[in-house]
């Protein structure tokens, strides 16, 4: 038997779910689009986030660093944003010019150490093109930031990003917007 399909078969029998390719949404890619996000000065950081996915929901306080709103309330370093992973071009052994589909040679790390680890670099990511990495769906994305506000700005920053193409509905959620309409109607009895 050939190993294609004996490795097809075991998966088939014992319910093993191949192992999915990364997502790549990378600049001028067939229906990637790019995304203009900038939170203004503002004290509360809930009023104006990035919603990537529902996993990473990119925030910041009015000062410090970035956070993930749907896993945790405030910048922690070394660690924040949770779920999420930072390549930037000339940093870290990056390349100086990298983009999302490089994304198997780029050096990632948390987002104040792929900066250097020193908020004194904060001011010189503006316009030097990064690769985000969302963890858990293993999406990998660019995104370059076009303005930093420092201390005293309110936790103002802006950035461009890509976004994937919108999903196409799954047969599951298909199947209960639908299915009701395909049942057979039951006729009341006559009172």
């Amino acid at each position: 038997m050939p190993t294609r399909l004996v490795v097809s078969l075991t998966i088939l029998f014992l319910g093993i779910a191949p192992i999915p390719a990364s997502t790549v949404w990378a600049t001028g890619d067939s229906g990637i689009t790019v995304v203009e996000f900038t939170r203004p000065p503002s004290p509360e950081p809930a009023l104006v986030t990035d919603p990537i996915t529902p996993l990473v929901i990119i925030a910041r306080a009015e000062e410090f660093g970035l956070f993930n709103l749907a896993a945790e309330t405030a910048y922690l370093p070394d660690f924040s944003p949770a779920g999420t992973a930072w390549a930037f071009a000339g940093l870290n052994g990056n390349p100086a010019i990298l983009g999302a589909a490089d994304f198997a040679s780029l050096t990632f790390m948390d987002w104040k150490n792929s900066l250097g680890g020193r908020f004194a670099l904060l001011p010189n990511i503006v316009d030097r093109p990064g690769v985000l990495h969302l963890i858990e769906e293993d999406i990998y994305l660019d995104l370059t930031f076009t303005a930093w506000g420092g201390p005293g700005d309110g936790g103002s920053f802006s950035y461009t990003r890509t976004a994937g193409p919108v999903p196409e509905p799954s047969f599951v959620l298909l199947l209960l917007a639908v299915g009701p309409l395909l049942l057979p109607r039951r006729r009341r009895a006559a009172s």
